[in-house]
């Protein structure tokens, strides 16, 4: 059944169509909406089709469609809009409006936009009731994508802040290797403990063997020899168990592995990690190495000592300087620095204040060694110096044979090597120094009838005998020596060798 008021409402279109065409006919100006469109910059296809090109792409079209009303397009689509009251003042808003960009952002591919009213074409968001131009002149959207641009940004928010959180963390990530590694670990552990049994056997027999052949030879040695305490120490360092803090050494021993360690410490380390030889640690020989302190001037203390266990014991003294690194040095146990020129605190006949400020570059050594035991020897007095000439030597000299007749200890001869301090140094002890004899001996000043005698290093001497053989006429050529031989064939008489 059709309403009485449907044909009202058809007769109403009617009148409205032909009210707006007789409008169009009657009262506007085609020739002012072709200036209005050329002014906004459009392109005029027909008499009633302008155009706005970008590139090769129509982008804003104003056109009549075939029921001569105004249409206008956006990118090809139609725009909705009022009905157009003023055709002039609409084609100059169109062409003010920028296009709506809509959400064009690769960062919004991963977002469910259906719920949105949102539609997604050709990686773009716009909302459904999107106005296809922007609100102003100044903005790049409509009010419904800027809206949805909104809703957008807080779904990517909430979507990755559910990522960061599903995801494993560092922490989590360093734990799950951790417990690999600690799986890895038990599984070697347990193959290291079935490895071990086979060579604690292996072990256990080699040891069994070698005990009891060092056991059968101990027993055809002499208790108080050598071989047999290193025996005894070897065996005594197994049987328990190679343990370095249960292990106390025979102090034979310690002398034995402080003299290979000071000749080279890389042989001594060398001979004990073999396993062969059992040696104490080098952590035991720092503790003898340190059990003293270097100081500059004479060692009372040591003297004191050896005159205790070498009562009236023939000594010979030798002195010589060695080089050293200049440099200072800060000792933690005094707080001083060290590495300055030092003569001693008993050295007061030497004028130190001149050397107070100087590093020192040179150690000149006094080493006192048994005359009938030459297993007796130590250091009698160190001093740090620049290079002592003979005068400083001669009041060094008899300042430590002072100290050694005192201690009970008898000086009997000074071996020194040929240099030129150490020539002076017996020269200043000539009786008449008219005379031009080589001087040998001189009186003991601290005991009385008893001679000090004077002699060359032998070593010394045929060094620098072959280093002045060897640059006379070759290498640096510093030397002009020329070496003659005298052989004979008579066998009682030998042969001579004479440097010219």
């Amino acid at each position: 059944m059709v309403s009485w008021f449907q044909p009202l409402n058809l007769c109403c279109v009617f009148v409205d169509v032909f009210i707006g065409l007789a409008f169009d006919f009657l009262f506007v100006d085609f020739d002012a909406i072709q200036s209005a469109a050329k002014e906004a910059g459009y392109q005029q296809l027909t008499n009633q089709n302008f155009v706005i090109i970008c590139g090769a792409t129509i982008t804003k079209q104003i056109k009549k469609d075939e029921n001569n009303v105004w249409r206008t397009l956006i990118n090809g689509e139609i725009l909705e809009t009022d009905p157009i009251t003023n055709i002039i003042t609409h084609i100059k808003r169109v062409a003010a409006l920028p296009v709506c960009i809509g959400n064009p952002d690769t960062k919004f591919e991963s977002l469910d936009v259906t719920k949105a009213s949102c539609s997604r074409t050709s990686n773009n968001i716009r909302h459904t009731s999107c106005n296809l131009l922007a609100q102003t002149e100044k903005s790049v959207r409509c009010a419904p994508c800027s809206n949805t641009r909104a809703y957008l940004r807080g779904a990517l928010s909430v979507m990755n802040k559910s990522a960061r959180h599903d995801a494993p963390s560092e922490a989590d990530a360093l734990k799950a290797q951790l417990d690999v590694a600690n799986k890895e670990n038990d599984r070697l552990r347990s193959l290291l403990a079935a490895t071990s049994k086979e060579k604690v056997n292996v072990e256990r027999q080699l040891d069994d063997m070698i005990k009891n052949t060092a056991e059968s030879r101990m027993q055809s040695l002499d208790k108080d020899s050598l071989a047999y305490l290193f025996i005894d120490q070897q065996l005594k360092y197994r049987s328990i168990n190679g343990s370095t803090t249960g292990m106390r050494w025979h102090p034979t021993i310690i002398r034995w592995a402080l003299t290979i360690n000071a000749k080279s410490s890389s042989t001594y380390r060398l001979m004990r990690d073999s396993g062969m030889i059992c040696m104490p640690s080098e952590r035991t020989l720092n503790d003898f190495k340190h059990c003293r302190a270097l100081e500059a001037g004479i060692d009372y203390k040591l003297m004191k000592d050896y005159s205790e266990s070498h009562p009236q014991m023939d000594f010979t003294l030798m002195v010589d300087e060695m080089k050293l690194k200049q440099g200072l040095a800060y000792n933690r146990s005094t707080g001083k620095l060290s590495g300055y020129v030092s003569m001693g605190e008993s050295c007061g006949t030497i004028n130190q204040e001149d050397f107070k400020q100087d590093v020192a570059s040179h150690a000149c050594v006094f080493l006192a060694r048994g005359i009938r035991n030459k297993n007796v020897s130590f250091v009698a007095a160190t001093y740090f110096t620049r290079s002592a000439s003979s005068t400083d030597l001669f009041y060094m000299l008899w300042e430590v044979i002072a100290s050694m007749e005192l201690c009970g200890l008898r000086v009997r001869i000074l071996v020194s090597d040929g240099a030129s301090s150490n020539r002076l140094l017996a020269k200043l002890h000539q009786a008449d120094s008219s005379t031009t004899e080589e001087v040998f001996r001189t009186p003991n000043r601290f005991a009385a009838g008893r001679w000090l005698y004077f002699a060359s290093d032998a070593p010394h001497l045929v060094k620098t005998t072959r280093n002045c053989v060897e640059m006379s006429g070759g290498h640096l050529n510093t030397r002009n020596m020329v070496v003659s031989f005298i052989i004979c064939r008579d066998a009682s008489k030998s042969v001579t060798l004479s440097l010219i």
